[in-house]
């Protein structure tokens, strides 16, 4: 018996047994696992996340449909605070089975797809179901993987979901130049089942929770009654929030001022992955041994020089440099987001209600920042909007980088975690990094 202090109530008396740390016979599993997994599913996030946007601006749609369009990850991720009380008390692996291949398997309604509002809601559709999943995803990951190595092994499987997106990236963009989205992203779902089909096969032993369901006025709260993380979600909120703004014209820039082609699209999208693939592992390896809240900052400091970037470029080249960037931005950002829901709750069973608040409010700003900037498309032009959001975003993160002392100097959040034997040594290099085994 443990007496924790949960973020999401009181002091309390919980029975749960202690958390095992896995063998390592079944982590080398999980992690193969894991890996064909992620680079299964980089058809299915090369289609969903990188093309749409582009190809149904291409396709006459509206500025408010283009937006649509881009708010739809948002709006999925809106969704996921829905998910957390469910994840708390069901079975987490049949939510990510379930979820995640239903999500995959509305892309093949895109055969219908004849009007670019109908692309649009399937692209809403799909990730509401894909983001059903986050809750679980993140208590998985804390069971299956040791805490000395759970950054370092799953910056790894990124690598390879990295190298595939690199392959994904080229042989859809150059499909597309072929054939109809309406042809090539079904096939691109049906290698996304397959991922999530994998990962079913992941052991993972669902502890029955005693406590009785987070009601959804405590979920809300959390911030309230976690200060410190409350003072975290409202800064990344106001960077994302800002960074999002500049985003939404990103494809708007690219179709009417730079006309690049769908291609090229694939080239950046390559050079894109190709540098996360790098940055996996640096990043995975730092968050083992520092609390990943710098990785957040790390995120929104190159999002600040892309959105410079686009507010300048007169040519398609010029974007290369922002997807070496945006390359980093998704390594820090993406282990970042998950190894905070994880560090932060003092119980582990608050770890899906975590996750899902971070989601939820990337999925608010989302939503608000891509219509924001249509609206401001008509008195300033797509680089005044491009403007606009490189002043708040810098602003804001001057605000976090005050948030992000005031956290760490709480020995809580010590460096490297006073609870987690630090197996590694202190300093490795990359290429030791790169060749240690699971």
């Amino acid at each position: 018996m443990d007496k924790v202090e949960s973020a999401v109530g009181t002091t309390q008396i919980v029975t749960t047994a202690p958390h095992q740390t896995p063998n390592h016979r079944e982590v080398t599993r999980t992690f193969r696992l894991d890996m064909l997994a992620a680079a299964l599913y980089s058809a299915f996030s090369v289609a969903t996340v990188s093309f749409p946007a582009v190809l149904i601006r291409k396709e006459g749609a509206a500025d408010w449909i283009v937006s649509l369009v881009i708010a739809a990850p948002s709006i999925g991720q809106f969704s996921t605070l829905f998910w957390s009380r469910f994840t708390q008390r069901g079975p987490k692996m049949r939510v990510m089975t379930w979820g995640g291949g239903a999500a995959r398997l509305s892309l093949l309604l895109l055969v219908f797809a004849f009007h670019p509002f109908v692309f649009a809601m399937i692209m809403v559709l799909c990730n509401i179901l894909e983001f059903s999943k986050a809750p679980a995803y993140a208590s998985i990951m804390q069971q299956v993987y040791p805490a000395q190595r759970r950054g370092e092994l799953m910056g790894k499987v990124r690598v390879a979901a990295s190298i595939a997106t690199i392959i994904a990236s080229t042989v859809i963009g150059l499909a597309l130049e072929a054939h109809s989205y309406r042809l090539v992203f079904p096939i691109a779902g049906l290698f996304g089942l397959a991922s999530i089909l994998v990962f079913s096969r992941v052991r993972y032993r669902d502890v029955p929770s005693t406590r009785p369901p987070t009601s959804f006025r405590t979920l809300v709260m959390i911030p309230r009654t976690d200060k410190r993380y409350g003072s975290f979600l409202w800064s990344v909120f106001l960077m994302g929030f800002f960074n999002l703004l500049g985003a939404a014209v990103f494809p708007l820039v690219m179709v009417d001022d730079l006309h690049i082609s769908n291609g090229f699209l694939g080239i950046i999208n390559a050079t894109q992955s190709l540098t996360a693939v790098i940055f996996y592992f640096i990043c995975g390896s730092y968050s083992d041994r520092h609390h990943p809240i710098k990785l957040i900052y790390l995120t929104f400091l190159v999002g600040t020089v892309a959105i410079f970037v686009y507010m300048v470029a007169g040519t398609g080249w010029l974007l290369i440099p922002t997807a070496i960037l945006a390359g980093i931005g998704i390594a820090s950002g993406d282990l970042g987001a998950i190894n905070s829901a994880i560090r932060f709750p003092q119980d582990p069973r608050d770890i899906p209600h975590y996750m899902a608040l971070y989601s939820t409010l990337v999925g608010v700003r989302g939503i608000i920042a891509p219509f924001l900037a249509i609206l401001l498309l008509t008195f300033v032009g797509d680089r005044g909007v491009l403007l606009i959001a490189l002043i708040g975003v810098s602003l804001s993160c001057l605000n976090f980088y005050r948030v992000q002392k005031t956290i760490l100097a709480d020995p809580y959040f010590a460096d490297p975690p006073a609870a987690i034997p630090v197996i590694a040594t202190p300093k490795r290099h990359l290429l030791a990094v790169l060749t240690r085994r699971p």
